[in-house]
């Protein structure tokens, strides 16, 4: 049998082993994969929150971008003359005789504090600086003499930050995403006269002429910024892309006007412009002339203006200037599409994901589940185990118990049918069978009550009685089982109160018959057993304890005394008749009448057991 349990219990251990291992792979793979998930979910966020910061910055510049866009391409004179003018009187004055001032004479942003214009004859103006007559002219009333004043200095700034060469041959060459105005290693060290950047600007005329024929559509900077930087040599043409610029075509006095888009220019790093570190410049071609026009950006002011667009977003944010050699490929997607310009931010630590996430939770109940449905197994297997080492006990005990009384029936039943007892010895046999049926009498009602007992059918019969009229009866049988072992019983009521129990007076008795059966049997001293039943009345309960002298129950089977078809220490061949079911019954007749039936500890020498009964009101 020990054999058996340590083979099944070796089972289901390996069983639980390899559940409990394959649970704890799966959880693993699934915490990983929820770990990934909240990684990506991070980077996520944080891609989506730049590219709101982005949005918003564009959102807010792109309409300063495109008013400045959109502004006539004269406007760009201190003066500009009227095509169509009238006297008082009605007469019709000739184009260019009458001159109004241009909106850019009074221009004032602190954002585009100045606008330039660079003709293909590399000379410059502006037209809030204005020369000659026409600063008399708008010093008579116009602009303010300290305001002609600062925007000539500032003017003088960014001429001297950009050559004309320069600044011709970049145009002519730019290309979508460039964001450097310095040119690059393999043309840097060219001698950029006028005549060469002429050459520069024919070629970007066919390159135009062949768009508008084939009328293919364009992609400048504004539309695609994400485009990694490239150079400003000619083969960065065919690289990206045949696309220069984007022109809008119109006709003013029957010459043909081609306008392009704003494009950023980088001032050079030690230009000692100031806060004018970019500019947007667009070409102009008049019939057969052609224009740049743009205007300085106030890089520190704007650069604050847009970060006051994200502040709720990222609070720390920078932003930083992409030129070519500041560009980092990784970070095209934080460069905003109006600006070349690359936003730094800094993110919070990755933080940790709460402790009852979906997937712990799942997992929490899944262990759970797990360990409830292993542990359920080993109870099972457990009470498998125990039921069969029970059934086994009981067969060894009942099987010893039965033998010897059916022994003596069959041997002393031959005996006296063959006439081998002689007549005085008759006497003598009858009364020893008469003691052995009712020894199997009561092992088989013990056996049928502890059934009953078990299964929930036990019916007793219960009666209102006296506490003193309880122990009176209970005890007769008891004591008439203890003069059978010529045992003495001591009855010690101690004068008890007048107190009513609600109870079964024969399952009662059989509860002592037990424990004084079992005194008798395995209480035996140096002597005679001496077995004592005493009661005494509580405030709701009767106590009866019956005591022996003999050797007392080991504390370590305390508990095992109690177990049906197990005596303990005695093995099922101990002379001493029994199976081992006495106290088990005994134990479940008192709960079912409402009480308890246990062991003292600390009694020995002698065993004391109490019985519990509940008072009636």
């Amino acid at each position: 049998m020990r054999r058996s349990r340590k083979l099944w219990w070796t089972l289901y251990a390996v069983g639980a082993l390899l559940s409990l291992a394959a649970l704890g792979w799966i959880s693993g793979v699934l915490l990983g994969l929820e770990a990934e998930k909240h990684v990506a979910q991070h980077e996520a966020d944080q891609a989506s929150a730049v590219r709101l910061a982005l949005w918003r910055m564009d959102s807010w510049l792109g309409p300063q971008l495109a008013r400045e866009a959109a502004r006539p391409y004269f406007e760009y004179r201190a003066f500009v003359p009227n095509e169509r003018a009238y006297t008082r009187l009605l007469h019709s004055i000739e184009a260019g005789e009458v001159l109004q001032p241009s909106p850019l004479l009074t221009f004032e942003s602190d954002l585009f504090p100045i606008h330039f214009q660079l003709d293909e004859q590399g000379t410059w103006s502006s037209p809030q600086v204005p020369t000659g007559n026409l600063l008399d002219l708008a010093q008579a009333g116009l602009v303010d003499d300290l305001v002609i004043a600062n925007k000539s200095a500032l003017f003088s700034k960014v001429r001297k930050a950009i050559s004309p060469t320069e600044l011709l041959g970049a145009m002519d060459c730019r290309v979508e995403g460039l964001n450097d105005l310095i040119l690059p290693a393999e043309t840097a060290g060219e001698d950029w006269t006028a005549e060469s950047a002429k050459g520069w600007q024919a070629q970007a005329k066919e390159e135009l002429s062949q768009r508008v024929a084939t009328n293919i559509a364009t992609q400048n900077f504004l539309n695609n910024p994400r485009l990694k930087l490239a150079g400003n040599s000619p083969q960065a043409l065919a690289e990206i892309s045949h696309e220069l610029n984007t022109y809008s075509v119109g006709r003013v006095a029957g010459a043909q006007i081609l306008v392009g888009p704003l494009l950023p220019v980088w001032l050079a790093e030690d230009a000692g412009t100031g806060p004018l570190e970019i500019c947007f410049v667009r070409r102009v071609e008049v019939g057969t002339g052609s224009l740049l026009q743009g205007f300085a950006c106030n890089w520190e002011l704007l650069r604050e203006t847009l970060l006051g667009q994200v502040t709720g977003l990222f609070p720390a944010a920078q932003l930083q200037l992409a030129r070519a050699t500041l560009a980092n490929p990784q970070n095209m997607s934080r460069l905003l599409a109006t600006l070349p310009a690359e936003l730094e931010v800094s993110f919070p630590a990755l933080a940790q994901s709460g402790r009852w996430t979906p997937a712990r939770a799942t997992l929490g109940i899944t262990w759970l589940a797990a360990l409830l449905g292993l542990a359920g197994l080993a109870f099972s297997l457990h009470a498998s185990i125990t039921y069969g080492e029970k059934r086994s006990r009981f067969a060894s005990s009942v099987t010893h118990e039965l033998r010897t009384p059916l022994t003596t029936f069959r041997m002393y039943t031959e005996m006296l049918a063959q006439g081998m007892v002689p007549e005085e010895k008759r006497q003598e046999y009858f009364k020893t069978l008469h003691s052995e049926s009712n020894r199997l009498s009561h092992l088989v009602e013990s056996v049928l009550t502890y059934a009953r007992l078990e299964d929930g059918r036990a019916q007793l019969a219960r009666e209102r009685m006296l506490a003193a009229d309880l122990i009176e009866r209970a005890s007769e049988t008891p004591g008439k089982r203890a003069q059978d072992f010529s045992a003495e019983l001591g009855v010690n009521l101690s004068a008890l109160p007048e107190a009513w129990l609600e109870t079964d007076a024969g399952a009662v008795e059989q509860i002592l018959f037990n424990l004084v059966d079992n005194a008798c049997k395995y209480g035996r001293g140096a002597g005679l057993p001496l077995v004592e039943l005493s009661a005494r009345v509580t405030d709701s309960e009767l106590v009866i304890l019956v005591s022996d002298n003999g050797p007392g129950v080991p504390a370590n089977l305390g508990g095992a005394i109690f177990k049906p078809f197990d005596r303990g220490r005695v093995q099922a061949a101990d002379p001493r008749p029994g199976i081992g079911l006495g106290l088990a019954l005994s134990r479940g007749l008192a709960r079912d009448l409402g009480g308890e039936l246990e062991l003292l500890p600390g009694t020995q020498p002698g065993a004391c057991f109490r019985l519990r009964l509940p008072l009636s009101s």
